[in-house]
């Protein structure tokens, strides 16, 4: 089997709270979808042991009552995670062209406001697929629409 890429630019990113994955989209000579994960980033904060406490500001008593953020912990980390993510994604952009990043509908919200009128080589679609194994995902009709729409706008340029 020969599998070649077609587009450098052919690079998706399935990412939930948790983790994301880079993967490179390889075809095979029967056009079949074929995966190789180059990459991932992880949620350091994702399981900590012990929440993070609210800082208290300067100068205030330690008797003083502490204020929480509207978000809890979990929000802070999450979205902590998507500026991240943002990063990473204009990155790989740089290096493989259009990237396609693939989440649930959560973290793709998060994702859309990161990405929003930043200019940054991405397409965002729904999708939880994190979980899976790389031989599950190549299959999975979800990922294969994300990639063949990636491989369609290549071809346009």
């Amino acid at each position: 089997m020969t599998a070649n890429f077609e587009h450098p630019g052919q690079a998706i990113v399935l990412a939930d709270a948790r983790q994301a994955r880079l993967f490179m989209c390889l075809f095979d000579e029967r056009d079949r979808l074929r995966l190789s994960e180059v990459d991932a980033l992880q949620n350091d904060h994702e399981h900590d042991s012990e929440p993070r406490k609210p800082e208290r500001p300067a100068g205030k008593r330690a008797d003083a009552p502490v204020h929480t953020p509207s978000q809890g912990p979990d929000e802070v980390e999450t979205r902590r995670f998507v500026r991240e993510i943002g990063r990473w994604v204009r990155s790989t952009g740089e290096r493989h062209g259009k990237v396609g990043l693939l989440a649930g509908p959560k973290l793709l919200g998060l994702l859309r406001q990161e990405f929003a009128d930043s200019g940054a080589p991405v397409e965002l679609w729904e999708g939880d697929l994190t979980g899976l194994p790389e031989k599950e995902l190549q299959g999975h009709p979800t990922l294969a629409r994300a990639v063949r729409e990636l491989r369609r706008q290549a071809a346009k340029l």
